[in-house]
């Protein structure tokens, strides 16, 4: 939610002004040197580098091909972005200059051969992404095998149709932890291809089938038992004129996690395979992208001993998903589960059955529905008992004291997020929260200036960041907080929050501030403050407001550009440290004494010269005479 500002330390300033100078984006992360040449039209845009970049990024750029020379320079690069160029020539010397060399990402090129990269000159690769270049089968040989660190390889593109029994056999001596394979509509898949594969933590297969869909089954066999975590990707299976078991793939396997993203399906694939699942070792299931036809909704068989804990459905596309129906079967495995996401799947209704089952579950993530305060706790016994962590964003709630009072039975719960939705305060009684309280995300709602004392003193962290708040008021009692989010709002002053001892992050930009003392800010003991944007009255305090941003050892975010004068009209988008008001105009009474003075001495000196000519001139005319 925070995000870390600090301050360039002075040996960077050299750093800066080199980059400035290159024309490039460039900065330091954590002792890293970073160069971002993204989408620059390079190299018809000459994009330089300093000699200790550590992370190098010219992707989206129009790269034909990659020269020794081109890196020759920076023998400290370590991780190095390529995709989406179009490079069809590698130079053979390529990399022989960057011994540190860890990760690699030349996908979404012109490359018609995955040979064409010196893998000899790669000693300490780790990561390697070669997919969605436009050659037309994988042949990974004995070079290959010289990557003896590589520890996640991406590779293949949607023409790839069919695998050979030596396809991936230069992987056998190398400790793969992540393996991903881009295929299209296999006609040829030999048998134990992909057995070279073992112990991985992930594999994924964005397989883009329809036709073949029998062809992998028999890859899901070979891979099942090789990985700890199965992804499947791009399958449609409703164009299949017979249903073809795919979930077979799980049976007597030992996977924990299984993910299906962008699959069409329909009924004959729902209850089979949530089936299987709920009979197997999968601990994780995620269903992403779910495009369905008809009902789809699966029936729940009976079953010995379920290990499913986390359970994720995200964006599901079913027109005609009209209602569900919760079955006595489902308490069961439900009582086990410990997470459960249902995110933009217009969801409307949790009924009891399902809500008071859940005494496991600790995360509760259902943002992007239509829900409101009567459909999500429709008079439950006590839902969520172990709920530690509940998310409603985006949906159509209204009333902050029935959302409060509902988690009063909450003993356990930590963080929870309502953000946009509508809620107002909705009560003038006192809310019951839930004790256990410490994070609070309200967002984007319609919150007014009394919201303060409708909130738990036990919070840590408080965002309420683009409601209808315009006054700080009743905040003595928040002795907890930590970190407070108030940007977007119309607050017009910081007077208040000097009682919030513990407070160490402020966000109040994008308010109606014209000014702020440094009385004010001393007086609150941050570590990181951002109140840009704010319309500045930059009259004679505003120097004195600089000078502490510049001074001070509080992270200013946004300084010095997000901080610009409102009025006067003379000084109108003037950043505040550029600003220079003469002394005088700010000391009137002080500067009219000064003139008095000035002017009374002047009087006293020409007085004085006048008496002394005059007596000069008497004692010539007495002499005269």
């Amino acid at each position: 939610m925070m995000k870390h500002i600090q301050k360039l330390p002075n040996k960077s300033v050299g750093f800066v002004g080199l980059c400035l100078v290159l024309l490039t984006r460039c900065g330091r992360i954590e002792g890293e040197t970073v160069v971002n040449c993204s989408a620059q039209n390079y190299p018809s845009k000459p994009c330089s580098f300093p000699p200790d970049t550590t992370t190098l990024d010219l992707s989206h750029n129009n790269i034909e091909k990659i020269l020794r020379q081109d890196f020759s320079g920076i023998r400290q690069l370590k991780k190095l972005y390529l995709q989406f160029n179009q490079i069809n020539n590698v130079d053979p010397l390529i990399f022989q200059d960057n011994p540190e060399l860890e990760y690699l990402d030349i996908s979404n090129n012109q490359l018609l051969e995955i040979s064409a990269l010196p893998f000899t000159n790669l000693p300490v690769l780790k990561h390697l992404d070669i997919s969605n270049n436009p050659y037309d089968n994988i042949q990974l040989g004995d070079t290959f095998a010289l990557l003896r660190h590589l520890q996640v390889l991406k590779l293949g593109n949607p023409d790839i149709v069919s695998f050979g029994k030596d396809s991936f056999q230069g992987l056998s001596g190398l400790a793969l932890k992540e393996f991903h394979l881009i295929t299209g509509d296999f006609r040829e898949y030999e048998p134990r291809s992909l057995k070279v594969l073992h112990d991985l933590e992930k594999i994924t297969l964005e397989v883009n089938m329809w036709q073949n869909i029998d062809v992998l089954l028999t890859m899901g066999k070979d891979i099942v038992n090789s990985t700890k975590a199965l992804k499947l990707a791009n399958l449609d299976l409703l164009r299949i004129e017979k249903v073809i078991p795919i979930y077979d793939i799980f049976l007597n396997s030992d996977l924990k996690s299984f993910t299906l993203q962008n699959i069409s399906t329909d009924g004959n694939y729902c209850t089979p395979l949530l089936t299987v699942i709920l009979n197997s070792r999968i601990e994780e299931l995620t269903l992403d992208t779910l495009h369905t036809k008809a009902n789809c909704t699966p029936i729940i068989h009976s079953f010995e001993k379920v290990m499913l804990k986390r359970f994720s459905l995200k964006n599901l596309d079913n027109p005609k998903f009209i209602f569900f129906l919760p079955q006595p079967t489902m308490k069961k495995f439900l009582e086990k589960v410990q997470a459960i996401s249902v995110i933009n799947c217009g969801m409307f209704f949790l009924p009891c059955l399902i809500s008071d089952s859940l005494l496991s579950m600790e995360t509760l993530d259902l943002s992007n529905n239509t829900l409101q305060e009567e459909t999500l706790f429709p008079r439950c016994n006590k839902p969520f008992p172990a709920l530690k962590s509940l998310v409603i964003d985006t949906n159509t709630f209204l009333n902050l004291s029935e959302l409060g009072n509902y988690t009063s039975h909450m003993k356990y719960l930590v963080n929870f997020s309502a953000s946009d939705n509508k809620i107002v305060i909705g009560s003038q009684y006192a809310i019951n929260w839930t004790r256990s309280l410490k994070r609070l995300n309200l967002r984007g709602n319609q919150l007014s200036d009394d919201v303060f004392m409708y909130l738990p003193d036990t919070l840590e962290v408080l965002d309420i960041s683009y409601n209808a708040i315009s006054v700080i008021a009743n905040v003595k009692k928040m002795n907890n907080l930590v970190e407070l989010y108030l940007s977007g709002n119309k607050i017009l002053s910081l007077a208040d929050l000097s009682s919030l001892s513990s407070l160490r992050l402020l966000y109040v930009d994008r308010n109606k501030i014209t000014g702020v003392t440094v009385e004010e800010l001393s007086a609150i003991h941050l570590t990181e403050l951002k109140f840009s944007y704010n319309p500045f009255d930059c009259n004679c305090n505003i120097r004195y407001l600089s000078r502490y941003c510049q001074s001070t050892s509080v992270a200013i975010v946004d300084w010095p550009k997000g901080y610009r004068c409102e009025t006067p009209e003379s000084l109108k988008d003037r950043e505040l440290q550029s600003v220079s008001i003469p002394w005088a105009s700010c000391n009137k009474g002080a500067f009219a004494c000064i003139m008095l003075v000035q002017m009374v001495v002047t009087i006293l000196i020409i007085w004085y010269a006048i008496r002394k000519w005059k007596r000069r001139n008497y004692s010539q005319v007495l002499r005269e005479t």
